[in-house]
């Protein structure tokens, strides 16, 4: 046994009304752009779902379309029944009033030799507890998980987003080296050599310039 598409499709249909039901209704076209559906699958859907007395619709220019019962009453066996059929293990293990009443397209039904099969019976109880086992699951378990992953999600992202915009630490930052106090050039004070032998040469011409001046004067 498996869901149809149509089934996962209504599913998450009544999980986003259910998650927005605070905040008024939901157009069919809002719908498919959230949940990336095509237009005319979620108009599909929402017709049977209203069919089923699951969802409300409402005309007009501000219509849209709401859940028709409470979340905690809507249960996954009812969305599957409403779309795909009841469940079916196999179709001769559903039983029937009188032989009148089996619909046609049950025919290993009208087929079956009930004094010696044995399986039906098994097939039969296996069909109940997977009835009951979908009816156990609603639509408030579902949007509650749903609604909790995402916030878990929302909050690792969050964590991500401020872990790289936190600046380094003042104990991981490289320490700097100091080369030496500024002179008022912008240089150190201890220069390089080839600096202090030209400072030096300077010197020593300035020096030889004023003993020559000093001698021409005399």
């Amino acid at each position: 046994m498996k869901f149809s598409t149509s089934v996962d499709m209504a599913l998450r249909i009544l999980v986003y009304l259910a998650e927005r039901a605070d905040t008024g209704l939901a157009s069919a076209p809002e719908v498919s752009q959230a949940l990336q559906v095509s237009y005319n699958n979620v108009v599909r859907i929402i017709n049977r779902l209203q069919n089923a007395g699951l969802v409300v619709t409402h005309a007009g220019r501000y219509g849209g379309m709401e859940l028709a019962l409470p979340v905690e009453q809507i249960t996954v066996r009812a969305v599957a029944a409403a779309i795909d059929g009841p469940t079916k293990l196999p179709p001769c293990g559903h039983q029937f009033k009188t032989q009148s009443k089996v619909p046609d397209f049950y025919p290993a039904y009208h087929n079956c030799e009930v004094n010696n099969c044995g399986i039906r019976e098994e097939l039969m109880q296996l069909n109940e507890q997977i009835d009951a086992l979908l009816e156990s699951v609603t639509i408030a378990a579902i949007t509650a998980r749903h609604l909790k992953r995402r916030n878990q999600k929302d909050a690792l992202q969050v964590k991500l987003k401020e872990k790289i915009k936190t600046p380094e630490t003042a104990g991981s930052r490289s320490p700097r080296i100091k080369t030496g106090r500024k002179t008022e050039t912008g240089g150190t004070g201890q220069g390089t050599g080839a600096e202090t032998a030209n400072n030096t040469e300077n010197v020593e011409r300035a020096k030889r310039k004023v003993g020559r001046r000093k001698r021409a004067s005399d």
